[in-house]
Order: structure tokens, then C-alpha cells, then sequence
């Protein structure tokens, strides 16, 4: 499932690799600082300066919150009607 949310300004946006541009899919694995994660979902930027957020679970469980360029990544306008 693609991870898509609405922005401040009621855009729907996806997140997507900073690099390929390919879309992010939850229960995809990333890695950070040699941590595992596995991406649960994210939140578009609230306010025109804000990044937004990714949302993941590491191998013991736990929930955590990342900024989208922590795993490369960045929220675009998505180009599917809502």
C-alpha cells in the first residue's frame, strides 16, 4: 500500500525515494544508522516549513517517528484525484 497523506493546504501528497522517485510501500525495510526499521505510514507537512513525518517500527516493536529525509525520502504532490 503507498503512503499518502494531506498536506497543510489539503493537497493530497505520497511519499516517495528522494533519489528514484519510486513510491514508498508500508512494510518496506529501511535503514538508519544500522538500525532495521519497517515503514508503517507518515504524515504530510502541517505548514508550508515543515518536512513532515515517516512513521516506522523497529525489531523490538516500538513505533518511531522520523523526518522523511532520516530514510531519503520527501512527500510530493501525488497526482491521483482524491
Amino acid at each position: 500500500m503507498i503512503i499518502e497523506s494531506k498536506r497543510w493546504d489539503g493537497a493530497l501528497c505520497v511519499l516517495v525515494h528522494k533519489e528514484s522517485g519510486l513510491l514508498v510501500h508500508t512494510g518496506e525495510g529501511q535503514m538508519s544508522r544500522g538500525a532495521a526499521f519497517l515503514i508503517t505510514g507518515g504524515r504530510a507537512p502541517h505548514k508550508s516549513s515543515s518536512s513532515g513525518f515517516v512513521w516506522c517500527k523497529d525489531h523490538y516493536g516500538n513505533t518511531r517517528e522520523f523526518y522523511p529525509g532520516v530514510f531519503n525520502m520527501v512527500w510530493v504532490d501525488s497526482e491521483l484525484e482524491d
